[in-house]
């Protein structure tokens, strides 16, 4: 029945509760029930409600605000913190029993969580007396909470578990080894990010693999530490299995920095990824990251240079197509044209020569605006042959032309891509089927 009691009291958001929730905290059978009405009612007062991203996980999103806001203040705490953490060193007092050394642990967790100033002294305490299952959820408290964790600690954990499996080996199987991933998904957020690499290669076989290991690589995009990209990496780096797994992609992908942009794109060069799965999927990550870093761009065209002569730079000339520029419209051309190999869409052209605009009238519409191309037209036009059906130049110079005749041309773009040229336009073929009679 005391469940019953808490979802009540989680119901009644009130300073009465609140109270009556203090008196409850050293009670044997509702302690850690009072203590997480007291931590919802500080949430609900202090933290926007969180998305569903995380039903079954850690959300660790929050953990770069919170460590820097704890940086700037590290008294900061609560008044609901202040409370358990009182109860909490009633129940630590010399002669405490194992009952209330337990329940001093579990309200440890729930307040580890809150804002609770400099409590290193009894959060040792805690640690110490924690059991090795419940150890790792008080230190997931302390990460959430913004502080960072002790290397050692957390290696010493690991190995308590591995050691342990040494006469149980169903605690790596059981639940599919959950009480071993509690532990590495702590990894990135310790003092010394770049050890969680030593712990990994220590660890049996079956434990490294990369579907094993992603809880700890979702958690190394969410970690503060600047090591993380380094870790994350190097992970792959001696085990290129990470190449092809999912989770490993969207958390490099995530970081969303210049270096490891140029990374993504030069391992994609090198082939690590030509055995993924999805690869139009890829290459539209692949497009966004060109968009996030203009920078890239250059680099990549010079990766290109020879032509997508193998599977991972034909995958980059996709990802030139998502996300094209002038430049690159025209490199994908001559692709086709030298090679015979079509990259470019009508996607692509209608992303070069439009605008989506966000409609003023509707929720979630966008209207399509044209803009400029004539530089793009001229020079498309200059690349034309014949007009037929191998003419890309012309194939594409039409695609825009259809393009404006359904959405308009921008006032100052003349018909005619380059009149001066005097090359005509459209490309007029005779019909192979007329006779001299017409």
């Amino acid at each position: 029945m005391t469940h019953e009691y808490q979802r009540a009291f989680l119901a009644i958001k009130a300073p009465e509760t609140a109270a009556m929730m203090q008196e409850y905290l050293q009670d044997e059978h509702f302690g850690e029930l009072a203590a997480q009405v007291l931590a919802d009612q500080w949430r609900t007062a202090n933290e926007l409600p969180k998305d569903k991203r995380f039903p079954f996980g850690v959300d660790f999103s929050g953990v770069e605000e919170k460590r820097a806001a704890r940086a700037v203040d590290p008294d900061a705490t609560s008044a609901e913190a202040e409370a358990i953490f009182a109860a909490i060193e009633s129940l630590i007092a010399d002669g405490a029993t194992d009952e209330q050394k337990k329940l001093a642990v579990a309200l440890g967790i729930v307040a580890s969580r809150l804002p609770h100033g400099q409590r290193d002294s009894t959060i040792q305490k805690l640690i110490a007396l924690a059991p090795r299952r419940t150890r790792s959820d008080l230190l997931l408290g302390l990460v959430l909470s913004g502080e960072e964790i002790d290397t050692k600690i957390v290696g010493d954990g690991i190995s308590e578990v591995l050691e342990a499996a040494k006469t149980k080996p169903w605690i790596l199987t059981q639940s599919d080894g959950d009480e071993l991933k509690s532990w590495l998904r702590l990894l990135p957020f310790v003092n010394q990010p770049t050890e969680a690499l030593a712990f990994v290669r220590d660890m049996p076989p079956a434990q490294r693999e990369p579907r094993f290991l992603e809880g700890m690589v979702g958690a190394l995009a969410d970690a503060p530490s600047g090591e993380s990209e380094e870790v994350l990496f190097k992970l792959a780096e001696e085990d290129p299995r990470f190449y092809l797994n999912d989770r490993w992609r969207t958390a490099v992908l995530r970081f969303g920095t210049p270096s490891s942009a140029r990374r993504i794109v030069d391992l994609t060069a090198s082939g690590a990824f030509d055995r993924t799965g999805n690869h139009w999927h890829l290459a539209g990550e692949l497009g966004s990251l060109i968009e996030a870093h203009p920078d890239l761009r250059a680099h990549l065209y010079s990766l290109l240079k020879g032509g997508p002569t193998t599977p991972g730079l034909a995958m980059l000339a996709r990802a030139v197509a998502e996300a094209p520029d002038e430049d690159g419209l025209l490199l994908l051309i001559k692709f086709e044209q030298e090679q015979k190999r079509t990259f470019v869409t009508w996607q692509t052209i209608d992303r070069l020569v439009t605008q989506h605009v966000p409609s003023s009238d509707w929720a979630g519409a966008y209207d399509v605006v044209p803009v400029p191309a004539g530089s793009l037209r001229q020079k498309l036009l200059a690349l034309t042959t014949d007009g037929g059906h191998a003419d890309a130049a012309a194939r594409w110079l039409r695609q825009i032309d259809w393009i404006r005749d359904e959405h308009g041309m921008p006032e100052a773009e003349p018909r005619h891509p380059d009149l001066p040229s005097g090359k005509s336009w459209p490309i007029m073929q005779p019909d192979p089927d007329a006779t001299a009679e017409g």
